[in-house]
């Protein structure tokens, strides 16, 4: 039974894999079967089997290959005992050339089994499947790619695919850190092992359009704007006046649904903002010296008539920010979204947290995620898994952590959902603003717990961003653009409803 969604670390698939009544040649029969049945073979085909079991897989289809007429030749790491029905053309490493003779090479190397450190031949052999595939070759890795981090992504050499086949579940390496820079299409092939009800430790579930459709129900005519939700979204600053980018969060908001969208900044920069603010409403702050002033009356006024305040994106770091901060997670009640600077107002103040009656959500990168928790940041690249659950068990919020692809946990599942919709082109100022916005309007609805609101709003902003890159280009795209095509993402998913 192949699940689709669920990922898991290597030692909870060992664990499924013992656990299981499949025995390994029966598991290795039946991938090897459905990875023969998932490309389209042609030309001549090279297949590179090095140590551990992942070269069963690539001897057994070498054999299947040969059976079906296809040309296909076996590079061995070693000459190995495995025989072959046919004759079949067996060369070791050291004679494969690195150029394009082949039309596809499959790699069946190291697959996930990368638990010492690479030979210099299996270092020389990757590069020369690196260059094959610059020139056109198409790379099939099995498994996971070879050299890639099996829990953690990352890598300094691996193979540069452009189909990766996942044998019976996603690994952790197929999405975060560096994957995404190898791995090409990623798609399941069945193994019989049962992993979603077998394993043990902390999943990670993969998001897609279906499993987040619940949040847009078909909406009742008797209503109005008060029905799905009041935002307040509190940013700016002398320093970050970034007029464009709250207005680009507001509209975010107000594209994820929600009724009434308010921005909330400092009233020395009302001059900047009012002219780009169409859609949402405008309320000034008191401020001091271009920053937000800390002002009970003004934050009374906002906690009474919103439902969600998003607060951060270029507020810049005072004390009077830090006393918001405090105020808001002392007095309201309603969903409260942290991010950018006000994650950097909570140094030294996370305990805060704990003691908060509002439904917090965390939303930092890897660098400020190891600023509030005091952890190493290469640890936090390392680990993110365990470093979000750690987190979410030990506080009262759900956390969002931005990567190449998106983990999102609270303390109330037993799992994280994982976002791998994005793109280069969104590296910007700006696409983190959009983000905030979008959860905001998504948790204003009340649809859906915050995590999977927080997790759709990852998930949306990625394919709108990935939309926007395919229809102008990752190194013009803008903040806005991705803006623009919220709606058509949210058709696409309505659909599956």
């Amino acid at each position: 039974m192949i699940n689709s969604q669920i990922i898991l670390s290597q030692s909870d698939i060992k664990s499924c894999e013992l656990a299981s009544n499949i025995l390994p040649a029966e598991r290795i029969n039946r991938a090897t079967q459905g990875i023969f049945r998932s490309v389209k073979w042609e030309g001549r085909i090279a297949v590179f089997c090095g140590g551990a079991e992942i070269a069963e897989y690539g001897y057994m289809l070498t054999q299947l290959l040969s059976k079906s007429n296809y040309s296909v030749t076996l590079f061995e790491f070693e000459p190995s005992y495995s025989q072959f029905e046919e004759p079949i053309s067996r060369k070791q490493f050291a004679e494969f050339s690195g150029g394009d003779e082949f039309s596809i090479i499959v790699d069946c190397i190291l697959g996930a089994n990368l638990d010492t450190k690479m030979t210099l031949q299996c270092q020389e052999l990757i590069m020369k499947i690196n260059k094959a595939h610059a020139l056109g070759t198409f790379i099939v890795s099995i498994d996971l790619n070879s050299g890639l981090g099996v829990d953690t992504g990352i890598t300094d050499l691996a193979v540069i695919s452009n189909l990766t086949l996942a044998l019976g579940c996603y690994k952790r390496g197929h999405f975060i850190n560096s994957a995404k820079d190898f791995v090409g299409e990623v798609r399941l092939i069945d193994n019989g092992v049962d992993y979603a009800n077998t394993h043990a430790g902390y999943a990670c579930l993969l998001v897609n359009h279906s499993m987040i459709s619940s949040l847009f129900p078909k909406r009742k005519n008797f209503t109005n704007k008060s029905s799905y939700g009041k935002v307040a979204l509190i940013g700016g600053s002398i320093n970050y006046p970034g007029a464009i980018k709250l207005v680009n969060a507001g509209l975010s908001s107000l594209f994820a649904g929600a009724g009434i969208s308010t921005i909330v900044a400092p009233k020395s920069l009302k001059d900047a903002l009012l002219p780009h603010i169409l859609q949402s409403t405008f309320m000034p702050a008191p401020d001091k010296c271009g920053y937000i002033k800390f002002s009970t009356r003004l934050l009374d006024s906002i906690i009474e008539s919103y439902d969600v305040i998003a607060i951060g994106p270029g507020l810049g770091r005072s004390s009077d920010i830090v006393n918001i901060m405090t105020y808001l997670l002392n007095h309201f009640n309603g969903t409260l979204i942290i991010d950018a600077d006000g994650i950097n107002n909570l140094i030294g103040h996370v305990e805060l947290i704990n003691h908060s009656n509002a439904t917090i959500i965390l939303t930092p990168h890897p660098r400020e995620f190891a600023r509030i928790t005091d952890n190493d940041l290469n640890y936090i690249l390392n680990n993110p898994v365990e470093s979000v659950q750690h987190f979410v068990e030990n506080t009262n919020a759900t956390l969002l952590l931005k990567g190449s692809s998106t983990l999102v946990s609270s303390s109330k599942e037993s799992y994280a959902y994982l976002v791998n919709k994005g793109c280069p082109g969104m590296a910007v100022g700006g696409s983190g603003d959009v983000l905030c916005g979008l959860i905001a309007g998504l948790c204003a609805l009340k649809t859906a717990p915050p995590v999977l609101s927080a997790s759709a709003g990852a998930y949306i902003a990625g394919c709108a961003g990935m939309m926007a890159a395919n229809e102008i280009n990752e190194y013009s795209m803008l903040p806005t653009d991705t803006v623009a095509f919220i709606p058509r993402i949210i058709s696409e998913i309505i659909a599956c409803l």
